[in-house]
């Protein structure tokens, strides 16, 4: 459904993304800055059996991608899944993976942008206990936080900057 800035229903009728075959789950949304917008959701037939999708609908709910890009295998647990707009029509989706918590950035075309398609975050902390908080860094990446555990220290607040091109100039502890 979309509505307009008076609260009335821009569409006819709701968008139904799925033909009702499967599951779908956690569907999350985030706006482009070519004036689209990203949906993510989880789709399957069991919770050990799910798969992350994605795509890249226009403001009127068409899909413009021919068919959702399949961003996980089976066996990854890849929740809560997390976007934010990458200034230039695409953006970085994030998510769990087998524990550990990854980045993956995607353009406007479904496309994986950095030659390794996913990033680890924190991965030098054995625990995450916080959703990421992210904020974008004005030069076309971003800055996340979270509380991490970080053994004998205990739990801290871990903040890193990812750049465009997948770098980390604090490093990928945060320093």
């Amino acid at each position: 459904m979309r509505l307009n800035s008076d609260g009335q229903n821009i569409w006819s009728e709701p968008r139904l993304l799925f033909d009702g075959k499967k599951a779908v789950l956690d569907p999350r949304i985030e706006s482009s800055s070519d004036g689209g917008l990203f949906i993510s959701w989880l789709t399957g037939d069991t919770t050990d059996n799910q798969i992350l999708e994605f795509s890249k609908f226009d403001w009127d709910g068409l899909m413009l991608w021919t068919n959702p890009v399949e961003l996980s295998e089976v066996t990854w647990d890849f929740r809560p899944v997390e976007m934010i707009s990458d200034g230039d029509g695409g953006v970085y989706i994030f998510g769990d993976y087998e524990g550990d918590w990854i980045v993956r950035r995607v353009n406007g075309y479904g496309q994986s942008v950095w030659s390794s398609e996913d990033i680890p975050l924190f991965d030098q902390f054995s625990y995450i206990s916080s959703e990421l908080s992210l904020y974008p860094d004005g030069q076309g990446g971003f800055i996340v936080s979270c509380t991490v555990y970080a053994g004998e220290s205990g739990f801290m607040t871990g903040l890193m900057r990812v750049m465009p091109d997948g770098s980390m100039p604090w490093g990928d502890d945060g320093s």
